[in-house]
């Protein structure tokens, strides 16, 4: 676990580094604590651009399905699908999640069954409620309710917006359905 002002000091430019891969029209799609290298002198280094894809905003043919537990979204357990900053910014968020709380998340396909994410301050974590807002916001499960950008998370982040997780009805579906549904989105 780190303090949240020293996980801001590392992820803050780690996010302005992703905002510039995104302008240029790529998605990481491999944001993890092991692909971000905070170094002693305050630099920060976001490494493995080996998953990363040239996107359009739009479906692509086809992608590789990479999967890191705790830190893939939804979207990204499929071959065709719209990916982009959001993808980004799922995995980011559950980087800071993992840093703040000592926890990865719970994988995103058993969250749709089941979502039983916890707040970082419902676990003990001090946390600021922007922080916390931010974090929560970029981890939802569908594409839709998350920041769309590196620049809508910090507005979050700093307060100038509202953000948080979307509180959705349960799915009485069994989980198979909710697979077979996530395969064909």
């Amino acid at each position: 676990k780190i303090p949240e002002r020293q996980l801001l000091d590392c992820m803050i430019p780690m996010l302005l580094s992703l905002k510039f891969v995104h302008n240029a029209g790529f998605t990481h799609r491999d944001i993890s604590p092991d692909n971000i290298m905070c170094l002693p002198d305050g630099s920060v280094k976001l490494l493995d651009f080996g998953a990363a894809r040239y996107s359009v905003m739009e479906e692509s043919k086809s992608l590789s399905v990479i999967v890191k537990q705790g830190y893939t979204p939804i979207e990204q357990y499929q071959s065709h699908g719209k990916q982009g900053p959001w993808t980004d910014l799922y995995a980011a968020a559950a980087t800071m999640y993992t840093a703040l709380t000592g926890i990865v998340p719970e994988e995103s396909l058993e969250r749709m069954a089941n979502d039983t994410l916890k707040k970082p301050s419902q676990l003990g974590v001090k946390v600021s409620e922007n922080t916390e807002n931010a974090i929560l916001a970029a981890l939802n499960l569908r594409p839709e309710d998350r920041p769309q950008d590196v620049d809508a998370f910090l507005e979050i982040l700093t307060g100038q917006k509202k953000g948080g997780l979307v509180v959705r009805k349960k799915s009485k579906k069994p989980l198979i359905a909710i697979l077979a549904a996530v395969m064909v989105l």
